[in-house]
């Protein structure tokens, strides 16, 4: 219900013309305050960042299992198969049309790198409301292909049990 109230509860030119700047958590929720403050923050995040002018991606991180393992662990159990851990990926993405117009992504399910400052909100070495400049080049696919070089910027957040960013071109 979240994801189709984001979807279609922020009409892009009515968020457009309230922006300004550089997106950020506190930026969405004096925009929802103004626009919408009945939404609730999860449905005024996805909507805001898929309205927002300029190029963004919203990503939930939270501890998953890569899909073939996922689909290891619905088989029958046998004792000598491995039982695969947990690591943070990327589990939820959202590209506003900016960014997928930019080529701008992170793909869903991906590993979060353990430098990154998602990683250290996650794992408690960073305050909940922490930024860094990083690169899109740390993120590895399942085979161990890097994304592009790209420097970015991410905003965190700590989200009951996972982390919310924003990513943006620098």
């Amino acid at each position: 219900m979240e994801v189709i109230a984001g979807n279609f509860g922020f009409y892009s030119p009515m968020v457009q013309s309230c922006t300004s700047g550089e997106i950020s958590f506190k930026a969405i929720e004096n925009l929802r305050d103004q626009l919408c403050p009945e939404a609730s923050r999860q449905s005024s995040t996805i909507g805001m960042v898929k309205a927002w002018p300029k190029p963004c991606l919203l990503v939930q991180a939270n501890m998953a299992l890569r899909r073939g393992d996922q689909a290891l662990l619905r088989q029958e159990k046998f004792d000598f198969l491995k039982v695969p851990k947990p690591a943070l990926r990327a589990i939820r993405v959202t590209a506003n049309d900016a960014a997928r117009s930019d080529g701008l992504s992170i793909f869903g399910n991906m590993r979060v790198p353990e430098r990154s400052v998602i990683y250290r909100v996650f794992s408690g070495d960073a305050p909940d409301y922490s930024e860094a400049d990083e690169d899109l080049s740390w993120w590895e696919t399942s085979n161990g292909t890097q994304l592009p070089q790209r420097k970015v910027r991410v905003k965190t957040r700590s989200s009951w049990d996972s982390v919310e960013a924003l990513i943006i071109p620098l």
